[in-house]
C-alpha cells in the first residue's frame, strides 16, 4: 500500500517504473532531486526532503560571511548536480566570488576504480583553501577516500551530503573533513528521542535483529544467548549513552528526520481516507473498510501537518516553503571523535546576509587552514 525509499535517487527511480503499475505511492526520505519530481515519469513518487532552492544561496553567505572569495568546486555528473551548480555560479557571479576549479564527480556506479580518484590529486596543489562539494552519498564516499589517499589538510569543505557516512569514516584529527560545514535541512527536536535511544538495546528489543548487529560492531559484543559463541556476552547496562567516539548515535540523522515524517504522513492520509470513506460510502465500508494503494494519492497531494518537533510538513513541491538550513561543523578531536556540532543556521527569503547566524567561537578549523 505504502512504500518509503531513499537509498539513492537511481533506487527510488528503479522502484517508481514497478511501483506505478499498481498505483502504489512511494515516499523518498534522501535528498531532494529533481529527476524524481517528473509527474509524468514518477506520478505516485513523493519526496520527504525539501527543494534545496536555497541552497546555493546559503553557502555564498557563508562565504561572505568568511570574506572567502577563491573556492573549487566538486559536484556530482548528474541533473541534479547541474542545477546546484547552474544556481551557486549565478550566486557566485553576483557578489563577485571566483572559482578556481571545476570538478565533476564520478558516476557512483563506477566509484573506487583508479579513474575515479587520480582527479582528486589536483587539490592538492590548488591555489584555493575553500572547497564546495554537493552530491549523493556515494560521490561523498569517493571524495573522502581519495582526500584520505592523497593526504589533504588544510582546507575547509562545505558540503550538503549524507553526513552519517563523514563522520563514520572520520579516523584521525588530520582527516580532511575535519573542520568543514555542512547544510542539511533544519530539524526540530522530537520530544523523547534522545531517551527513547538510551533505553534500547538487544535485551529490551529481542525481536529486532539489527540491534545485535549494531551491539557486536559498537561494544565488540554478543547478547547472551546468541549464536556468536566466540564472541563475550554483552553487559546489561552497555547503551547508545556511553558509546565514546566514532558517530554520535543520539543525534537524528536527516535520513531519519524524514522516515519520520513519512510515517506520521501515512498515518495522517490513512486517518483522512477512512474519515472520507465513513462519510461517503455505506456501512460496509464503515465497518471493513477496504483500502486501494491508488486512493492515496488524492490525500497525500493534500497532506500538510505539524510534526511533533513544531516543523510544518508538506508533499507539495509547488507550495512555497521558507528554506531554513542547520549548520554543523565537523569536529574529529580528540581523535576519532566524529561529531556534526550546530554552529549555525541559514533561513532564506531574507537579504543576502541577514539570513545567516553564525557562531564562531564554536568553529574548529582544519588543521594549517589560512583564511579564517
Amino acid at each position: 500500500m505504502w512504500f518509503i525509499a531513499g537509498t539513492t535517487s537511481a533506487f527510488s527511480a528503479e522502484n517508481g517504473t514497478v511501483l506505478e503499475l499498481y498505483k502504489t505511492p512511494q515516499v523518498t526520505y534522501g535528498p531532494f532531486d529533481p529527476m524524481l519530481s517528473d509527474e509524468d515519469q514518477f506520478p505516485s513518487l513523493y519526496q520527504m526532503a525539501p527543494k534545496d532552492s536555497s541552497l546555493a544561496q546559503g553557502m555564498v553567505s557563508l562565504l561572505l560571511h568568511f570574506g572567502w572569495t577563491w573556492v573549487a568546486l566538486f559536484i556530482s555528473d548528474d541533473l541534479k548536480g547541474e542545477q546546484f551548480l547552474r544556481d551557486l555560479k549565478a550566486e557566485l557571479v553576483k557578489n563577485g566570488i571566483c572559482v578556481a576549479l571545476t570538478e565533476k564527480l564520478p558516476d557512483t556506479k563506477t566509484m573506487y576504480g583508479p579513474s575515479d580518484i587520480t582527479f582528486m590529486s589536483r587539490i592538492r596543489v590548488s591555489s584555493a583553501n575553500v572547497h564546495i562539494l554537493h552530491g549523493e552519498a556515494g560521490s561523498l564516499i569517493t571524495v573522502d577516500l581519495a582526500a584520505e589517499f592523497f593526504l589533504t589538510t588544510g582546507k575547509v569543505w562545505i558540503m550538503a551530503a549524507k553526513w552519517d557516512i563523514v563522520t563514520w569514516e572520520m579516523n584521525h584529527m588530520l582527516h580532511s573533513f575535519h573542520g568543514s560545514f555542512s547544510f542539511s535541512t533544519h530539524k526540530g527536536e522530537i520530544p523523547g528521542f534522545q531517551n527513547f535511544l538510551k533505553t534500547v538495546d538487544p535485551y529490551h528489543y529481542p525481536e529486532d535483529f539489527y540491534i545485535p548487529k549494531l551491539w557486536l560492531h559498537l561494544f565488540h559484543c554478543s547478547p547472551a544467548g546468541s549464536l556468536c559463541g566466540k564472541i563475550y556476552n554483552c553487559a546489561e547496562n552497555a547503551s547508545f549513552e556511553i558509546v565514546s567516539g566514532v558517530i554520535d548515535v543520539l543525534t537524528m540523522s536527516d535520513s531519519s528526520y524524514f522516515i519520520y515524517n513519512a510515517v506520521y504522513a501515512l498515518a495522517h492520509v490513512l486517518h483522512n481516507l477512512l474519515i472520507h470513506k465513513s462519510e461517503m460510502g455505506s456501512s460496509e465500508d464503515t465497518d471493513h473498510p477496504r483500502l486501494l494503494p491508488w486512493q492515496l494519492h488524492l490525500f497525500l497531494k493534500k497532506i500538510q501537518f505539524t510534526n511533533s518537533a513544531g516543523d510544518h510538513i508538506s508533499l507539495d513541491e509547488k507550495s512555497s516553503r521558507m528554506a531554513h538550513y542547520d549548520i554543523h561543523n565537523a569536529v574529529n578531536f580528540p581523535a576519532g571523535l566524529g561529531l556534526l556540532v550546530k554552529v549555525g543556521e541559514f533561513v532564506s527569503k531574507s537579504p543576502l546576509g541577514q539570513g545567516l547566524v553564525i557562531t564562531e567561537e564554536m568553529i574548529e578549523w582544519p588543521i594549517g587552514f589560512t583564511e579564517v
